[in-house]
């Protein structure tokens, strides 16, 4: 297991990351059975969907993963896969109901993860997949800097460059 030295609890008013634990495993099920999001991501599904099985699949996929809770209610997963330490790694977010989706949260997670990849020189790039057609996602990822870098059989490449970028963060950050 690869241990990332960054701050494990990430809290600005009622939005709050923590690290992912067994006991998200039904919101992580969710997120696992939509098709789009497994077929953009690069990712195969478990054969086996047990509670303790799911835990340790995600646990080995996703090297530095952390639950999204407004007012200690799990509403989203923030991860990074594929990561090459000091140089790149792979993001995924996901907003798992839509009544929180399109209220900042996975915007201010998103900083919060990438201030404390610059602050602790994690990595250098983020990359993100989605589906070409997904315009909302593709938006999304844009306001936050990423450049399309490539499109091959339907997903959109997208790449951050986290040296000299300037997110702007929200106010009652703690750690």
């Amino acid at each position: 297991m690869l241990w990332v030295k960054m701050p494990r609890y990430m809290k600005a008013n009622k939005l709050r990351l923590r690290p992912l634990s067994i006991f998200d495993d039904s919101s992580i099920n969710k997120w696992l059975r939509n098709k789009v999001i497994l077929k953009t991501e690069r990712l195969s599904k478990p054969a086996c969907l047990s509670w303790f099985f799911l835990w340790w699949w995600v646990k080995r996929r996703f090297t530095c993963s952390f639950c999204i809770e407004i007012d200690s209610r799990s509403v989203g997963f923030i991860a990074l896969y594929n990561m090459r330490l000091g140089k790149s790694a792979e993001i995924t977010l996901m907003i798992f109901e839509s009544i929180f989706k399109r209220h900042g949260y996975g915007t201010m997670a998103f900083k919060f993860l990438a201030q404390n990849l610059q602050r602790h020189a994690v990595v250098e790039k983020v990359f993100a997949r989605v589906e070409a057609d997904n315009h909302t996602a593709l938006s999304f990822w844009r306001s936050l800097g990423f450049m399309e870098v490539s499109s091959l059989e339907g997903i959109t490449n997208l790449s951050l460059d986290l040296n000299g970028w300037s997110g702007r963060w929200g106010p009652g950050i703690q750690y």
